[in-house]
């Protein structure tokens, strides 16, 4: 099917460090695909995450569909509020937490969504989840897992229930540099080889 792309520039800063840093233009993408709407919108952290977060997204979908993530050099995390993801593996499904990471991959692999689907996906520097968890990236490796794996239960569920409460993207936004903040270890203990 024919695949229409918009491209624009937002002019907000997103962030729960609104205050602290100035304002920030994103990257904005619409695509329609086979009359389905999806959004793909890029959006600079604050200052305090931007030496360990590439950038933060805003991902929906209008509808089912399935479609390839490529290798790359970044470890992804997504909290999920709305819809269900999954990826697909020797033709076996394998659903997603609604708050997970994606490790490196070595291949392509191809991911699911359902229907009306919306996430907030964090995807880091190299080296950037060391400032957050102690445990080495490359124990992700090829891994898709909850988020209970590397923090506490509490605070994921605290999370996920104020994205559940969120109004807007923005307010989205806002709750996911909130989590990362209160994760983020001291410098000392990250090292300068992370910074």
């Amino acid at each position: 099917g024919e695949i229409v792309y918009r491209r624009g520039r937002g002019a907000d800063g997103l962030s729960a460090c609104a205050s602290f840093h100035e304002s920030l233009s994103e990257e904005i993408w619409h695509l329609t695909q086979c009359g389905q709407e999806m959004k793909y919108e890029l959006h600079t952290p604050c200052e305090w995450l931007r030496p360990y977060v590439r950038h933060l997204v805003i991902s929906e979908t209008g509808g089912a569909s399935e479609y390839p993530i490529l290798p790359d050099t970044a470890l992804v995390m997504g909290f999920q509020y709305a819809g269900k993801l999954a990826y697909l593996q020797d033709a076996d499904v394998h659903p997603l937490a609604s708050a997970g990471i994606t490790g490196l991959l070595d291949q392509y692999r191809l991911f699911h969504n359902g229907a009306v689907t919306g996430s907030v996906l964090v995807v880091f520097r190299e080296m950037g989840l060391a400032a957050f968890v102690r445990q080495p990236a490359h124990e992700l490796f090829d891994l898709s897992v909850s988020l209970e794996h590397l923090f506490s239960r509490q605070a994921i569920s605290d999370t996920q229930e104020r994205l559940a409460e969120a109004a807007d993207d923005r307010e989205r936004l806002e709750v996911v540099e909130r989590f990362l903040l209160d994760e983020l270890r001291p410098v000392d203990e990250i090292g300068r080889a992370h910074v």
